[in-house]
């Protein structure tokens, strides 16, 4: 069985850089199989860094080719 993750995109969830408080949700995670859930929250989690400093900005376009 494949393993779908998907992050929905919607108000609540939040985007780098912003604020955040204790409780707040920041991403719903769905999965194929609930028994898959348990590993992408731990994948998820260790992917993210929540501190007190902005993140730096990363250029997503770094080339046009012509």
């Amino acid at each position: 069985m494949a393993l779908s993750i998907i992050v929905q995109v919607l108000s609540c969830i939040k985007k780098s850089g912003d604020a955040i408080t204790e409780g707040e949700s920041i991403a719903t995670l769905y999965a194929s199989d609930e028994s898959l859930l348990a590993n992408a929250a731990k994948t998820y989690s260790e992917a993210i860094t929540i501190g007190d400093e902005m993140p730096s900005v990363v250029d997503t376009i770094l080339d046009i080719v012509e």
